[in-house]
Order: C-alpha cells, then sequence, then structure tokens
C-alpha cells in the first residue's frame, strides 16, 4: 500500500468511448441526476447522517454543524445549464438563481456510482434515452485490468473496484480529505487541479473524528484561507504540491493521501477505486470493543472514558516512538477539542458515540 501520487499520460483508456464525454454527450445519454450538492460555498464539505455524531450535532446549530449544502434531484439539461451560467459573465451570471439570504449564486457537484446510471437516471417523466447503457463506456473487465490491483497484491477482503461519475461546475472544489482506496481517477473533459498532502499531514489538517459526519475530511477546508488561531497546527505541515489534471490524464493517489480537487470548467471525471490492504484491518480495530458495560449511564461512560483514555495515554507516553508521544500530544486539539463546548455537548457526544443515546 506504500507509494506515491503520478500521473499517467498516454494511457489505454483513452481509446475508451467514455473518453469522448463531454456535457453534451452526457445530456443525451443520461436523463436525471438524484442527489446534486447544492451550495453557496464553492467548497464542497460532506455530510453523512449516518455517523454516530449527526444527531447530536444537529441539535446545535449555533456551531455550525449543519450539512452546508441541500440535496436536489435534476435533469443533465439544468445541470450543465446552470454550470454554464456560472462560467459566463458577470452580467450573464447575475441571472443565476441565488440564495435569499445571501445573494451568493448557488454552486452544482454531483457524484455517483456509474452502476446506477442504468437503473434509474436514465428517464425524464415518460422520455427515455438512448438505449444503449451508458455504463458500456467503461469496459469493466479491461479497467480492472488496466486499473485494478492484481489479486496476488490484494486483501481477499478488499474490494476489487467501484467506478465513480464526478460532475461539477467551474471552481466547485472537494475540500482536502482523503479516501482508504487506491484512486485512479481520470479526467475525461475540463481539467482539474489537485492539491495533495502525505498522510502524515493529518495532524496539521485538524481532521474530523471518526463519529462525526464529516470524517475522513480535513477541518481546514479554504487552504488559501487558513484561520492560524483557529488551526495552529496547520504550519507545521509542509506545503501541498499542486497537479493540474488534463481531459485524457489519468491520476494515480495512493490509499490516505490527502487532495483537495478544484474543478476547471464544467468537469466530467471518472473515479476508478481499489480498496487498500490496510481497509480490512481499520475495519477490524474500529470493531474492537470499548470496555463500557451497555447499561451504563452516558454520565458513567463518561468517567469512564477519561479513565480508559488515561491508560491509553500512560502506555504511548511510555514508547519509546517519537511518533506515538507526538500523536498522543497533539491528537486531542487537533481533533476533539472543538467539539466539547458549549456546556453538556461533551456529554452528548460521548453517549452518541458510545451507544448511549
Amino acid at each position: 500500500d506504500e507509494g506515491l501520487p503520478a500521473v499517467i499520460k498516454n494511457h489505454p483508456a483513452a481509446q475508451w468511448e467514455v473518453a469522448k464525454w463531454t456535457p453534451e454527450v452526457v445530456e443525451k445519454k443520461v436523463g436525471m441526476l438524484r442527489n446534486v450538492y447544492v451550495g453557496e460555498d464553492e467548497v464542497f464539505l460532506y455530510y453523512h447522517d449516518d455517523k454516530d455524531l449527526s444527531n447530536v450535532l444537529r441539535q446545535h446549530e449555533a456551531r455550525g454543524w449543519q450539512p452546508q449544502y441541500d440535496l436536489q434531484n435534476m435533469s443533465t439539461v439544468n445541470f450543465f445549464s446552470q454550470c454554464r451560467q456560472l462560467s459566463e459573465s458577470s452580467e450573464a451570471a447575475a441571472s443565476l438563481a441565488r440564495s435569499p439570504s445571501s445573494g451568493n449564486p448557488f454552486y452544482y457537484y454531483y457524484s455517483g456510482d456509474l452502476d446506477v446510471w442504468d437503473d434509474d437516471l436514465d428517464e425524464v417523466g415518460d422520455l427515455r434515452f438512448e438505449e444503449a447503457p451508458i455504463t458500456r463506456d467503461v469496459p469493466v473487465e479491461e479497467a480492472r485490468q488496466l486499473f485494478g490491483i492484481p489479486d496476488e497484491l490484494r486483501n481477499a477482503r478488499a474490494k476489487i473496484q467501484e467506478q465513480i461519475v464526478w460532475l461539477g461546475c467551474d471552481n466547485v472544489t472537494a475540500s482536502p480529505h482523503y479516501d482508504t482506496v487506491h484512486n485512479f481517477f481520470y479526467q475525461i473533459h475540463g481539467f482539474k487541479t489537485f492539491v495533495i498532502f502525505p498522510p502524515k499531514a493529518h495532524l496539521g489538517l485538524h481532521m474530523h473524528p471518526k463519529s462525526h459526519p464529516s470524517w475522513t475530511q480535513a477541518r481546514v477546508t479554504h487552504l488559501d484561507n487558513v484561520d492560524i488561531t483557529k488551526f495552529p497546527l496547520f504550519p507545521t505541515i509542509e506545503q501541498g504540491f499542486e497537479v493540474e489534471l488534463q481531459a485524457g490524464q489519468v491520476l494515480y493517489l495512493p490509499p490516505f493521501w490527502f487532495h483537495r480537487v478544484k474543478a476547471g470548467g464544467q468537469s466530467i471525471s471518472l473515479a476508478l477505486w481499489t480498496d487498500s490492504n490496510m481497509v480490512p484491518l481499520i475495519q477490524e480495530a474500529f470493531a474492537s470493543i470499548v470496555p463500557f458495560e451497555a447499561d451504563w449511564s452516558p454520565k458513567l461512560k463518561w468517567v469512564a472514558t477519561g479513565k480508559y483514555v488515561f491508560l491509553l495515554a500512560y502506555y504511548f507516553a511510555s514508547s519509546s516512538l517519537h511518533g506515538a508521544r507526538r500523536l498522543l500530544h497533539y491528537l486531542p486539539s487537533s481533533r476533539y477539542t472543538y467539539l466539547c463546548p458549549p456546556p453538556g455537548l461533551a456529554i452528548q457526544v460521548l453517549a452518541a458515540a458510545t451507544g448511549g443515546g
């Protein structure tokens, strides 16, 4: 699972039918897009409602723990029409749909599994689009051979591959995050600018903890304007390196490498994912039983957590590994202390994270 990012040029995928995708082609082949991200900020931070802390954090609107976007269903024609307007001159942009609260234009972003497009995304009312499934534009077996991880190098429990389509308007940005997969990112139309950090940058990016709805994503969302008082560890990491991925090129991103992705123009991309061998090991670690009793009250769990963390801290503090001691010193301030206020939230957070309600 060790490796470095790399740009791949002149690859066989350039001969696939998918290489011909443009907004006009997608409009012709795909009718509807379900769950399009629509927000006032061009930087999107994913918010997963199935995480343990989702309900608790939604109750504290004053602290901003809310999804910064809405999910809407819209036709591909409407999606790219909004993107075209957003890219035009300021005079034309004045006619865009705008937020009543701020007057800012809305930004549009879509990601979805290519496999579902043939199932329920090719209809608009009674109108059906081309009979040939759009998934045929990506030869699955050839994709696995070209971008998959060989069986002899892959953990048997790791999923072989997923194919994720990304559509975005000009300047739409995915905030810094990491994936647990081997990611072969194929830029089909437009271009994208990546800012990439190695896994060791996790403390400086102030990651959300595992139970948070924005887990795997950095709290540092806007790299061009970082508040050092809020994110004091950010200056400790090396500057990320930038890659401008042009149409027809593939970027390989190893597992756990952080990347911020910004679209240039109307962008169409395809990500080919294969799970890392580390994924099953991580799942086993997270499935380990925390030594709490099911009938303990949230307050008792809070006290027990203090004891439990103290014992872990004592163990790591005695470690001869400098990295372990550094992690122990900075991890609470980097990932957890911002969750504690206002009063009473800490106990609710603990209860949610440990199954106490």
